[in-house]
């Protein structure tokens, strides 16, 4: 789609837009359609993975220009029959776990997206999070496994890393992914924060997505939905296979801000008892003021000033240095044996992982490969800063 020559427009004013029209507010008002940046827009839809909630609510609108509601209607389009193809996909592995006694929480984007959202396409994801029981973990590979899903290659072993992702192949759709949890993060701080038991004995039926499929309840969604977006502040999260940084992705704030609109007043206490109990009260806030500034979201003058909290431990470590949350964790490990296990799996992953990773790298090029990834991991925290 040609670009028309752009009028003075920076991501944030841009951003502003997008959330004006995410708000409801009426876009034919705006002035100067045909001046605008469009692919600067598209671009900024894509990354901050609001497409087709775009395309819902501008579909309508005809004095935006027809190519760009022709460009977003066809990305949702797109959008729509990944989400076909992946509720077969995640059907196909409740079903398999259901089937040896297995049960699964989902939460974070999929949990969302059938529970909260009125059309499962309108939240864009590229994958379904679940948590089962740790004694659960290694049955559940198995039933997926069974079920055609792939184990992938992953960087830690049982301290460092407590999911594993698996991918299963439909013809015609591309990979289908699953991040499988046997703990809510990998964090040894963050991980205690919620079991699988806590989790599910909160949990609501998910019927839109599969029949058995179980989600995590309003409040402890929010809570992880504020949790999950401050750990990005300093680790990772992937779009369209770019890394990036940061919590402000707007599809994160509009998930809080239809979760906050669902909720009841004893929702309300709920959340910011537990938000106190788990060290999580100043990250709910932050989530919850990014949400109104965004969206207008409405919150309770007493559930702010019960978020109003400081020195918590959770909120130091989410908003610290990556080696700084290196050392909390190992702090957080009981016993010098698994204090030097997890060392040992944080500097040495496992040889299946370096070889993909470094592909096509023989076994016998191990010890270069494991210097090559301490080289580049100093390298990029110098970048980035500790």
């Amino acid at each position: 789609m040609a670009e028309p020559a752009p009028r003075p427009a920076d991501e944030t004013e841009m951003v502003g837009l997008i959330c004006a029209i995410l708000r409801g507010e009426n876009a034919a008002v705006l002035q100067d359609f045909g001046a605008l940046p469009w692919r600067l827009f598209l671009s900024l839809s894509e990354y901050h993975g609001v497409t087709a909630l775009l395309y819902e609510k501008l579909q309508a609108v005809t004095a935006w220009p027809g190519e760009l509601i022709e460009t977003l209607r066809e990305r949702a389009l797109a959008q729509a029959v990944w989400e076909m193809r992946h509720q077969q996909a995640i059907g196909r592995a409740i079903a398999a776990l259901r089937a040896d006694g297995i049960e699964p929480v989902i939460f974070k984007g999929t949990a969302l997206a059938y529970g909260l959202y009125a059309n499962s396409v309108w939240r864009m994801r590229g994958d379904t999070d679940m948590i089962v029981a740790p004694e659960d973990g290694r049955s559940a590979g198995a039933a997926l496994a069974e079920a055609g899903f792939v184990r992938q290659p992953a960087a830690g072993g049982e301290l460092v890393s407590t999911q594993d992702s698996y991918i299963l192949e439909l013809p015609g759709a591309g990979p289908q992914a699953i991040d499988l949890h046997r703990r809510i993060n990998n964090s040894e701080l963050l991980s205690r924060l919620f079991s699988h038991a806590e989790l599910r004995a909160a949990a609501r039926p998910l019927p839109a997505l599969c029949a058995g499929a179980w989600a995590a309840g309003p409040v402890h969604a929010l809570l992880l939905a504020a949790m999950h977006r401050a750990t990005h502040i300093h680790n990772p999260y992937y779009v369209e296979g770019v890394a990036h940084y940061g919590g402000d992705r707007l599809i994160w704030h509009y998930d809080v801000h239809l979760l906050a609109q669902s909720f009841t007043p004893a929702d309300w206490q709920a959340l910011v008892g537990l938000a106190r109990e788990k060290g999580l009260g100043e990250i709910s806030r932050e989530a919850l003021d990014r949400a109104a500034a965004c969206f207008g979201t409405p919150v309770p003058d007493v559930v702010r000033a019960g978020l109003d909290v400081t020195g918590e431990r959770v909120a130091a470590y989410l908003k610290a240095g990556h080696v700084r949350q290196n050392w909390m964790d190992f702090c957080a490990i009981a016993g010098w044996a698994d204090k030097v296990r997890f060392l040992r799996e944080l500097v040495f992953p496992p040889s299946s992982y370096m070889l993909a990773k470094y592909a096509p790298a023989r076994p016998r090029a191990l010890p270069w490969l494991y210097a090559r990834r301490a080289l580049e991991g100093v390298v990029k925290r110098l970048g980035r800063g500790w």
